[in-house]
C-alpha cells in the first residue's frame, strides 16, 4: 500500500484539476483506516463542497472543527460550504475566524468580501476585497468580486478599470464572458446617467 504522502499528492492533483469525484473515494479509503485523519477530513470537506454536496461538506467540516479549531483553511472551507447553503451569517463568522487565525489569508478575505456584498454591506466588502488584493493583486476572482461591489457602490469608473484589468489577464472563459457582459452594462449605465 502507498504511504499517505504519496496518496495525498495524488489527491491534491485531482483536487487542483477539479476532479473531486475521483478524489473522494481515495479520501474515503484513508478515512476508513484512519477516521480522524485531519488532512483527509479537510480535503474531503473541500471535495464535497466543490462537487455540490454541501450537507456532507458541512457535516465533515463541523466534525473536524471539533478537533482542530486553529486551522484557517478549515474555517475557510467551512465558510464556503455555509455560503453555498445560503447561510451567509455563518459563512461570515467562519471567514472572519480564518482571518483572525491568519490575517494574510487572501482567499478567506476574498470570500468574506463576497459574503459581505451578498449581505449588502458594500463598504465593508469594498475594504476587505482591497485588503485581499494587497496580498494577491492578480487574483481574478477578487478583481471580479471587487468590480461587482464597485457597481453596487456606484463607483462605475473604478468598476470599469477593474474589469478592463481583469480582461487583460489570462482567465477562465466563463469569467471572461461574465466580465465582458458586466463591462458592457457598466458602459451603458455610465452613458445614461
Amino acid at each position: 500500500m502507498e504511504d499517505n504522502n504519496t496518496i495525498f499528492r495524488e489527491i491534491d492533483i485531482l483536487l487542483a484539476q477539479g476532479r473531486y469525484q475521483d478524489a473522494i473515494p481515495l479520501l474515503l479509503n484513508i478515512l476508513y483506516e484512519e477516521p480522524d485523519n485531519k488532512d483527509a477530513l479537510h480535503r474531503i470537506g473541500v471535495a464535497y463542497t466543490e462537487s455540490g454536496d454541501q450537507d456532507a461538506a458541512l457535516k465533515t467540516l463541523k466534525y473536524i472543527l471539533t478537533m482542530e479549531q486553529n486551522d484557517a483553511d478549515i474555517w475557510e472551507a467551512y465558510g464556503c460550504a455555509c455560503y453555498r447553503k445560503s447561510n451567509l451569517k455563518e459563512a461570515k463568522i467562519a471567514f472572519e475566524k480564518a482571518i483572525e487565525i491568519f490575517p494574510q489569508h487572501a482567499s478567506a478575505l476574498r470570500n468574506l468580501g463576497v459574503t459581505l456584498n451578498m449581505l449588502r454591506k458594500f463598504k465593508e466588502s469594498y475594504e476587505i476585497l482591497h485588503k485581499s488584493l494587497e496580498i494577491n493583486d492578480n487574483d481574478y476572482l477578487t478583481l471580479f468580486a471587487l468590480s461587482n461591489v464597485c457597481i453596487n457602490l456606484d463607483y462605475l469608473e473604478e468598476a470599469r478599470k477593474t474589469l478592463n484589468r481583469l480582461l487583460n489577464m489570462d482567465i477562465p472563459e466563463d469569467i471572461r464572458k461574465q466580465a465582458e457582459i458586466t463591462l458592457q452594462n457598466v458602459d451603458i449605465h455610465r452613458k445614461h446617467f
